[in-house]
């Protein structure tokens, strides 16, 4: 029985440019051989390569890689081994993967995108609400090494790792600058609000301060059905800006730009108070010179029902009850 020479395997499997059947014949063994060896130092998948990574302290990348992951990013596990096989991000907007499969690049990682036509999704357990018609994009890296590694670290989805806190502070804005890409949501005024219902959340507020970056507070908006809390922050945009921050969504970092200040005093004026012809009470109601209450009790709320809800929806049952009863 012939020896294998196991450390030119290894070296062949580590240069990631042969599969398992040509490291046999270029070696001269058998093609089970190669894959015991690979599976005894965990440098190959099925299909003969496996990216082998391992952490060389904290990058601009890695951070930004682990707040994308935090918000979009999802972990596939072996049924048979539960063990992490591969890490995946979901979006619909081209210039984040962009800027992710450049991340993974200055890593060493390898990863490979897909898109598919996306179908409308609402969901109030999980909080989802994807609109239908466009297309959504993913990206895959296959290295069950780097997805163990971020599934330990980051503890499924419950916290911020700890490196983060110690790194620089580009580096914490770098995964600040992911979270806001993923979960953020920037309006008009510049104004910036993160919503997750996922642990890391109670950190997030730690890592914004660390940079000098204002903000409200963690608070809690809702309790979904699940039982889930349904966190929320807002951010000060003009800290956010001042300290190097920015957003790989095109929408999102042109209003973090050009966000009119002056945009609250415009959409939060006073309304002027009118006197309800019904109930007498002041009202700030424009669109009927009812109060709310009495409007909701009136002939003209139901007419309105009965036009714009279809037979059979709650909304036309409610319409067709007699509310005087």
């Amino acid at each position: 029985m012939l020896k294998v020479n196991h450390q030119a395997v290894i070296e062949l499997l580590e240069s990631h440019k042969h599969t398992q059947s040509e490291i046999a014949a270029l070696v001269g063994c058998s093609v089970g051989s190669v894959t015991r060896i690979a599976k005894m130092n965990d440098l190959s998948p099925g299909q003969g390569h496996r990216v082998y990574w391992a952490f060389n302290g904290s990058s601009v990348e890695i951070a930004y890689i682990i707040g994308l992951f935090l918000t979009d990013g999802t972990i596939g596990f072996d049924y048979r081994t539960r063990l992490a096989t591969y890490v995946s991000f979901s979006s619909t907007t081209p210039e984040i993967l962009d800027r992710l499969e450049l991340c993974f690049s200055a890593i060493g990682l390898i990863t490979r995108r897909s898109s598919r036509l996306t179908q409308a999704t609402h969901s109030e357990k999980h909080n989802i609400h994807i609109k239908g018609g466009g297309y959504i994009e993913r990206l895959a890296c296959n290295s069950s090494i780097f997805a163990r590694w971020l599934d330990v670290t980051c503890s499924g989805k419950d916290h911020i790792p700890q490196f983060l806190f110690d790194a620089p502070r580009i580096h914490r804005m770098s995964i600040i600058s992911a979270i806001i890409d993923g979960d953020g949501c920037v309006f008009r005024n510049g104004a910036i609000r993160v919503r997750c219902t996922n642990g890391w959340m109670i950190h997030f507020p730690s890592v914004l301060s660390s940079v000098g970056i204002r903000n409200n507070g963690l608070a809690v908006e809702r309790i979904l059905p699940s039982g889930k809390n349904y966190y929320r922050i807002n951010i000060r945009r003009h800290d956010f800006r001042e300290n190097g921050g920015f957003c790989y969504h095109p929408r999102k970092q042109y209003r973090i730009l050009h966000g009119k200040t002056d945009f609250s005093k415009i959409c939060f004026a006073p309304l002027e108070k009118t006197v309800c012809p019904v109930c007498g009470q002041k009202t700030k109601r424009r669109e009927s010179e009812m109060c709310r209450s009495c409007y909701l009790k009136s002939d003209k709320f139901h007419e309105h029902l009965r036009a714009i809800a279809p037979a059979g929806n709650r909304a036309a049952n409610v319409a067709r009850w007699d509310h005087k009863h």
